[in-house]
């Protein structure tokens, strides 16, 4: 009988450790710059996070031609992260996409399993696009 309450117990407890495991968050730090930028057209910017399109933070807004980063925690499975560049123009926060009339959609999207914490680099360049790392 003791044998049994005991194996019992052990596996409530792994059972326990095995979720708090599972449910721990994931860290995305996104460390990004713009580069290229023309005179007379340096805007405040922030980097927007979104998961499943929902904003879960934001960088702190500089002059975009400061190397700048967030960190965002989110759960661990399967998301459509996207982080998107934004520029204060004329009092209002705009992103920097085409449609807004930039010449580059700045954004990066990934949709995939999100099970370990990932440090991405993004390079915004005003030349050349998007490229990004991590």
């Amino acid at each position: 009988m003791i044998k049994k309450t005991l194996l019992a117990l052990f596996c409530l407890v792994l059972v326990q450790t095995v979720m708090a495991q599972s449910a721990k968050p994931v860290n995305l730090t996104f460390s990004y710059q713009v580069t290229n930028t023309i005179e007379g057209y340096a805007y405040v910017s922030k980097l927007v996070v979104y998961v499943d399109d929902q904003v879960v933070g934001e960088s702190t807004p500089l002059i975009q031609t400061k190397p700048n980063s967030v960190t965002v925690s989110i759960p661990k499975g399967n998301h459509k992260v996207r982080a998107v560049l934004m520029a204060q123009f004329e009092g209002n926060w705009e992103e920097r996409t085409k449609d807004n009339n930039y010449s580059w959609d700045f954004e990066w999207t990934q949709t995939g399993n999100f099970s370990k914490n990932r440090k991405i680099k993004i390079t915004f360049d005003i030349d050349k696009g998007v490229s990004s790392k991590g």
